[in-house]
Parts: structure tokens; sequence; C-alpha cells
């Protein structure tokens, strides 16, 4: 019996200790949990909602000694406004839409180009030269230039970039050469070719042989005088990707230059229609690699 007892007596004093010490670590873990609450919001008092409006967002910390998260307050910060756009039009937003475009799609993009500035160069030919209009000489060149004219210079371009000094493209012995080429080789292939499409494009292919000999060696030799500094120009500071743009833009204000040159010193508007035919054919070659 003494031994019974005095296991029990044991058994309840350790069982004391261990009450007394859970509730020192109760009132101890209060206090930390107290002390932090104050720390972050000083107006705090047990029992008593807090004075001031919350402008805080809380974040889950764990404070030691207790068993589950305790919200930190952290300063609260407005989103950032979103990045406004400017959705009004403008030859801005245009001239980076077209750079858009080109990115994306060149070859399509340089036909487009191609087409919509030979339908305007050509037609303005047509209506100051006093020739009547047509339409259908206005889409065949157009279509001639998109199709032939933009692919050939864009493919001709970018071989003359890879091989001809691509360590430094823009200095004056590769800017001979390029332009070399492309007047002494290019430019003749492509007036051919365009002659002969042409003739083709009328139905006649009979008479391409004695248009050639006609035409070809007046339209090469004056086109020179204006596709050989612009080409110089072209190599030396315009993008690859942009010249067929530059080139049909020079070709549109070359021909409407013609027109009104013919306007002024003909004698009657019937002799302009065939400054307008000259034209058509500086057009063509504007977009056909003879002009980039």
């Amino acid at each position: 019996m003494h031994s019974v007892a005095t296991r029990m007596l044991r058994q309840a004093a350790v069982a004391a200790s261990a009450a007394a010490a859970r509730r020192r670590h109760s009132r101890a873990a209060g206090a930390q949990w107290l002390a932090v609450r104050r720390q972050h919001w000083p107006s705090y008092t047990p029992g008593r909602a807090p004075a001031a409006p919350i402008t805080a967002i809380a974040t889950p910390v764990r404070v030691p000694g207790l068993g589950a998260s305790e919200p930190a307050v952290q300063p609260w910060a407005a989103p950032a406004p979103a990045p406004s756009v400017d959705m009004r039009p403008g030859l801005g937003a245009l001239w980076q839409g077209y750079l858009h475009s080109l990115e994306r799609s060149p070859l399509l993009t340089k036909a487009a180009t191609s087409f919509a500035c030979v339908v305007i160069g050509d037609s303005l030919a047509q209506l100051i030269g006093g020739a009547p209009y047509s339409a259908v000489r206005v889409l065949r060149l157009a279509a001639y230039s998109a199709s032939v004219g933009a692919s050939v210079g864009h493919f001709w371009h970018r071989w003359l970039e890879a091989h001809v000094h691509p360590e430094a493209p823009g200095s004056t012995k590769a800017v001979a050469k390029k332009t070399a080429l492309d007047q002494l080789v290019m430019s003749p292939v492509m007036l051919l070719a365009f002659f002969a499409a042409v003739k083709l494009m009328e139905g006649s292919p009979a008479e391409i042989l004695p248009y050639v000999q006609a035409k070809f060696t007046f339209t090469l030799l004056t086109g020179y005088a204006l596709w050989v500094p612009y080409n110089i120009a072209a190599f030396k500071w315009i993008p690859q990707d942009l010249r067929i743009l530059a080139g049909n833009t020079l070709g549109i204000a070359w021909g409407t230059f013609l027109s009104l040159s013919c306007v002024n010193s003909a004698p009657a508007a019937s002799a302009c229609p065939a400054a307008a035919a000259a034209v058509a054919v500086a057009a063509a070659q504007a977009s056909a690699g003879a002009s980039e």
C-alpha cells in the first residue's frame, strides 16, 4: 500500500508540474504575440476595436510559440495605372503598321507596295498626259510589278547584301559594286522581261522583238540618269526592305514630273500620250529591280 500511494503522489506531482509549465508557456506566447501586434499596430488594445480604419493588407507570418499563423500588417500600395494607348490614327501609326507588316510578311508587303504605287503612278501619268485612261493597262503594269518586279527585287537585294562585302555594306567599294551589278546586269535583264511581258499581256507576242529594238537602248540609257544616283543613295543609306517602297515612290514622282513637263511644253495635250507610255516603263522599272 505504501508503494502504491507513493507512486500516485509522484504521478500527481509530475502532472501538476506539467500543467504549470504549460501555463507559463501559454503566458509567454501570449505576451510575445501581443508585443508583435503592438509593434505593427501601436493603437491596439486587447478587447477594444481599433481606433483607426484599416489601411493595410495582411500577409500571414508564423509567430514563434504559436501553432497558428497570425497576419502581419504590411503597407498597402495602390496598383499602378494601366499604360495608356493612343488609338488615334495618324501617319506615325500607319508607318509603324507598315514596318510591322514588312517584318512579318516582307515579300507580300513589297508586292502590295509595288501594286499600289504603280496604280497611282500610271494613273497620274495617264491623267496628266492627256491619254485616254486605260484601267486595263494600269492593272497589267501593277500585276507585273507586284508579281515579277517585287519578288525579283526582294531576292536580288538580299543576295547583294549577303554576297557583296557583307562585312561593310555601306562602304564606298560595296556601294560601287552593288550599283554596277544592279545597273549593268539586273537592269537590262528586267527591262527586256518587262517589254516582253507587256506585249504578251497585250496578246501581241510577234511585236516583242520590234518593240525591244525600238525602245530598249534609249530607255535603258535614259534610266541611268535617274536610277544610278538613286542606287548609290539607296545602297548607302536605305535599308534593303525599304528600297522597293523608296524606288516606287521615286517612280511616281519621276512620272508626274515627265507628264507635267510634257503638258507645259507641248503645243497640245495630244502630244503627251507617248510621254505617259514612257512613264509606265519607268514605273515598272521602279519595282522590277532596275531602280532599287
